[in-house]
């Protein structure tokens, strides 16, 4: 098998919702295996007038440098 990217895009109406779910329930257990699943990983968000497609989502990723897990 070879390697795979896994990407998602999520929006949310306020920074409070986007916290609420990010460290809460399955997301939460989630992150805490993370390790299992990747050695690295990239996240980011902004704020933004209009839903974001997957080229604008993209841009913005590829300026953001990997988080190392050790």
């Amino acid at each position: 098998m070879g390697w795979l990217k896994g990407y998602t895009l999520t929006v949310w109406k306020t920074i409070d919702d986007m916290k609420n779910f990010r460290n809460t329930g399955p997301h939460k257990e989630a992150m805490r295996n993370v390790k299992r699943l990747t050695s690295r990983y990239k996240t980011f968000n902004w704020e933004t007038e209009s839903v974001p497609g997957w080229e604008e989502a993209t841009e913005q990723l590829i300026k953001i440098e990997f988080v190392e897990l050790s």
